[in-house]
């Protein structure tokens, strides 16, 4: 029998437990719902952009492969997070915009095999099936693609935020434990508010792991058999100052702008050709001279683009000798 005393301080202990901030969750779910659709829209940026310049990258047996990557992992994303969004909008019917905490929703969310077990499900299905999105690179007409993606499936797979801890070597066990703990620790005795929480918060994993794997696929267009080659050359030309009295030394710094020296760049300033140095930049430095006021230094810097042509800038910098 529980003693009087011992239903007192039940009862102030209770009182004591830490209600949640309503403020602060709303302002936490709308921060997450705003960098979901930020996310989204980068995703979508980047595969269009790979749809639309894809023609002018060489080797492009390599590049509709990682193409098709990224088609399938945008597909695989998409697909999941729409799962979680059919999620949150019955969750905003059933509890009258998060308003109720009884929800019908809220208890599929947790227990056995209700939704928020089969919703882990198929988010544990994206990180099993990496190997599967990847499979349309093989040895044959890619090797450096293919051993380099090889050795980084399980890094990527590790990298992702979604569900951590789990893998996919768990068995049918092991695999429903990890589930059942995780609806024990992040949905069970939830508000309908803190529930949008943890849904948009799966949501932002999805598709910062659908991101991942896309900016993976873009950063391999970089690469051709180990050796950089990178999508875009700008030429760059600039004056370490632009307002000096006769006689100080001004620099020029010009070359394209590209990491390593795939771009091949010829920069000639001021009508002289200038040699390159070991990091692919021009150096040119000359002293003020001539009346006040502005003066013109001319640079033109040849490069090879990425689909093979040179293509050639002048550039017109300019500085002030200031007046005695």
């Amino acid at each position: 029998m529980i003693r009087p005393y011992y239903v007192a301080l039940l009862a102030m202990l209770a009182a004591c437990q830490p209600k949640e901030n309503k403020v602060q969750l709303n302002a936490i779910n709308a921060s997450l719902e705003k960098s979901n659709e930020l996310i989204k829209r980068a995703s979508e940026r980047a595969l269009e952009q790979m749809e639309n310049n894809h023609h002018d990258i060489p080797n492009s047996d390599r590049i509709v492969k990682l193409l098709l990557i990224m088609r399938k992992a945008k597909a695989e994303t998409d697909s999941l997070a729409n799962l979680v969004e059919n999620l949150k909008t019955q969750l905003l019917k059933q509890s009258g915009n998060l308003g109720v905490d009884n929800a019908p929703i809220l208890h599929s969310l947790y227990e056995p095999n209700g939704s928020g077990y089969r919703l882990l499900n198929n988010l544990a299905s994206i990180k099993d099936s990496l190997s599967a999105i990847f499979s349309i690179v093989d040895s044959s007409n890619t090797p450096y693609l293919y051993e380099t993606t090889k050795e980084n499936i399980d890094k990527l797979r590790n990298a992702s935020p979604l569900l951590p801890d789990y893998t996919d070597k768990m068995n049918a066990k092991q695999r429903a434990g990890y589930f059942n703990k995780w609806l024990e620790d992040n949905m069970r005795g939830s508000s309908a508010l803190m529930a949008m929480v943890v849904l948009n918060k799966l949501e932002n994993d999805i598709l910062n792991t659908g991101t991942m794997l896309m900016e993976y696929c873009c950063n391999q267009v970089g690469y051709v058999d180990g050796r950089g080659f990178y999508e875009k050359y700008n030429a760059i030309a600039v004056l370490n100052s632009s307002y000096v009295k006769r006689g100080q030394t001004l620099e020029v710094t010009a070359g394209a702008a590209a990491f390593g020296r795939a771009a091949n760049p010829r920069v000639s300033i001021d009508d002289k050709e200038i040699q390159l140095d070991k990091d692919g930049v021009a150096l040119y430095k000359f002293k003020a001279a001539g009346k006040p006021g502005k003066h013109i230094v001319p640079v033109k810097i040849a490069f090879k683009k990425i689909n093979g042509y040179t293509s050639s800038v002048i550039k017109k910098l300019e500085y002030i000798i200031a007046e005695k």
